[in-house]
């Protein structure tokens, strides 16, 4: 009986997928960018390829993704919600630049860094940028 035991886990094992840390929140994320209007908990669920998450994963990551600010959920009916980003996906991806600078202990070396790493064409619409406000 236990080998048999044994044995179900270990094929179990091979067909289960783990996802990074985080990486359920990007993906909850990119589903809500990619639709023009709020999605229901299922909706979102729909957007999964296999593992399909349970519904009560989806849930919980919605509500902690709305308790860091990043969607919003409107209420409809008794007891369903439909949610929505906060911001697109290019203001998300600006405000995570800009809240790695603010942890950098020397602001001035970590942007050295950064934009050592920028190719030229991206370090050329910087420059404009930055001259188009003064």
């Amino acid at each position: 009986m236990v080998a048999l035991i044994l044995h179900n886990v270990k094929e179990l094992e091979g067909t289960l997928s783990t996802r990074r840390k985080g990486e359920l929140e990007r993906l909850i994320l990119a589903s809500l960018w990619a639709n023009d209007s709020s999605m229901s908990v299922l909706e979102v669920r729909a957007t999964f390829d296999e593992p399909v998450p349970a519904t009560t994963t989806i849930i919980t990551v919605l509500e902690r993704l709305r308790a860091k600010g990043l969607v919003s959920r409107d209420k409809v009916g008794t007891d369903s919600y439909r949610y929505t980003t906060t911001s697109d996906h290019n203001e998300h991806v600006a405000l995570a630049m800009a809240s790695a600078l603010a942890a950098s202990s020397d602001r001035s070396l970590t942007l050295l860094n950064f934009t050592g790493q920028l190719s030229d064409e991206d370090k050329d619409v910087l420059r404009r940028m930055l001259d188009s406000r003064e």
